[in-house]
């Protein structure tokens, strides 16, 4: 399945009732911490004392500045280390490129007090692109005017940040 049908089948639910929807989740999240436990770390230590048959409430919590003070432990590609980051952004030539052939690299300024590394793969990229073409295709489709368009995008900007910083979809301040 390729990944635009993915995030069809995703927002469609694939027509599971939420029971369904439910262990499906749970089955993902469960996989998702045996791979962090199995290739972090940072992860192995945190999740010590979380036991099969957990729900995601019974998983602990941590802080972007405990990871960021930890990114070595905490990135679950063991050949990527803050060392290796901090000399390919140094070079101003690599602006753009991918490190070690497989990463995007985005820092924050730390506005909030604690600046983050976070690296993107080549699937996050790419779901990224496409989920920014599917949503300004579709302000495109419902703008009739120029001033109707300009609102729209504004919303979507809007929305988009408050999706990645914790609000739910649909939850947009508008």
């Amino acid at each position: 399945m390729n990944l635009f049908n993915a995030m069809v089948k995703t927002k469609q639910g694939g027509g599971a009732d939420r029971e369904t929807i439910a262990r499906i989740q749970n089955q993902r999240l469960e996989k998702l911490v045996r791979y962090a436990r199995a290739n972090s770390p940072y992860y192995q230590r945190l999740y010590t004392d979380v036991d099969d048959g957990f729900c995601l409430e019974d998983l602990p919590t941590t802080s972007k500045p405990e990871m960021m003070a930890s990114f070595d432990d905490f990135v679950t590609d063991r050949n990527i280390t803050m060392r290796m980051i901090d000399a390919f952004t140094a070079d101003l030539d690599n602006i753009g490129r991918m490190l070690d052939g497989k990463y995007l690299i985005f820092k924050t300024s730390g506005s909030t007090g604690n600046p983050a590394v976070v690296l993107y793969d080549k699937q996050k990229v790419l779901c990224e692109k496409r989920l920014l073409r599917v949503r300004r295709e579709t302000v495109l489709a419902r703008a009739k005017d120029h001033r109707k368009l300009e609102l729209s995008h504004a919303v979507l900007i809007d929305c988009n940040h408050s999706v990645k910083t914790g609000y739910e979809e649909g939850e947009c301040r508008r």
